[in-house]
C-alpha cells in the first residue's frame, strides 16, 4: 500500500510540474521558490528558496516568508538543482555548456506584450512596464509581497507564454546567438570565415546545446 501511495506521489508531483504555466500572478520560472545555492562575488555562499521573476529578469528568494530580490550586481553563480544561472548584462541567465572558451546563455522572459494586444493586463508599452515599478494589479511577484499570498492566488491570473532569447558569452564579448546577430558583430573577413565555419554544421538556433559549437569559432588559434 506505502509502495503504491508512494507511487501516486510521485506520478502528481511529475504531472504538476509537467503542468507548469506563467501568469501575471505567477510570473516565475519554477512552480515555487526552490533550493538554491547563490555564490556571491565576495566569496560567500548562501542557501535561499529561490525563483526567477519572468519579466524583470531578476533572482528573487524568501526571507522569513517575505520575497526579496538579490543584487544581481552581487551575485557571481546561481545553482537551483541541476540549473546554473549567471547575471549577463543586468538578467538572470540560465547557463550552458561552461568550458574555458565560454558558454552559452539562455534569457527566458514572459510575453507579456501580447496581454497589451488583446486587451491585457498592460496599458502601456512593454518598455514602460519593463523599467517601472509594477503593481498588485499588473503582475505579482514584486519584492516584500509575502510568498503565501502569492501562492495562494497563483491561479488567478492570464496565463502567458515563455519567450526564449539565446547569446554566446566569450571572454572577450556577449553575442546575440542568430546568424544575423553574430555577422553583425564581425569584419568583412571574419564574415567569411563564419560563413565557412558553418558550412556541414546544423545549427539549431533554438536548442542551446546545439548553439554550443559555435564556441569553437571564437576559440580558433
Amino acid at each position: 500500500m506505502k509502495k503504491i501511495l508512494s507511487i501516486l506521489l510521485t506520478l502528481i508531483l511529475f504531472f504538476s510540474a509537467e503542468a507548469q504555466t506563467y501568469s501575471t500572478t505567477w510570473p516565475y520560472i519554477y512552480p515555487d521558490f526552490t533550493d538554491g545555492v547563490i555564490y556571491m562575488k565576495g566569496g560567500q555562499k548562501i542557501n535561499h528558496k529561490v525563483n526567477i521573476h519572468i519579466l524583470q529578469g531578476r533572482l528573487h528568494y524568501i526571507d522569513n516568508g517575505v520575497i526579496k530580490e538579490a543584487m544581481g550586481s552581487e551575485i557571481l553563480f546561481l545553482e537551483v538543482g541541476d540549473d546554473d544561472y549567471m547575471v549577463i548584462m543586468g538578467d538572470v541567465m540560465r547557463v550552458y555548456g561552461s568550458s574555458e572558451k565560454g558558454f552559452v546563455a539562455r534569457h527566458s522572459t514572459g510575453d507579456f506584450a501580447s496581454l497589451q494586444d488583446t486587451g491585457g493586463a498592460y496599458g502601456s508599452s512593454a518598455t514602460t512596464q519593463a523599467t517601472r515599478k509594477l503593481s498588485s494589479i499588473e503582475v505579482s511577484g514584486r519584492v516584500n509581497q509575502p510568498h503565501m499570498e502569492l501562492l495562494l492566488n497563483k491561479d488567478a491570473g492570464q496565463e502567458v507564454d515563455l519567450l526564449h532569447e539565446y547569446y554566446l558569452v566569450t571572454n572577450d564579448y556577449i553575442y546575440k546567438a542568430t546568424k544575423r546577430g553574430i555577422m553583425n558583430e564581425l569584419d568583412d573577413n571574419q564574415k567569411k570565415e563564419f560563413k565557412q565555419f558553418l558550412k556541414g554544421k546544423k545549427i539549431k538556433w533554438k536548442d542551446p546545446e546545439s548553439l554550443i559549437q559555435l564556441l569553437d569559432f571564437f576559440n580558433q588559434e
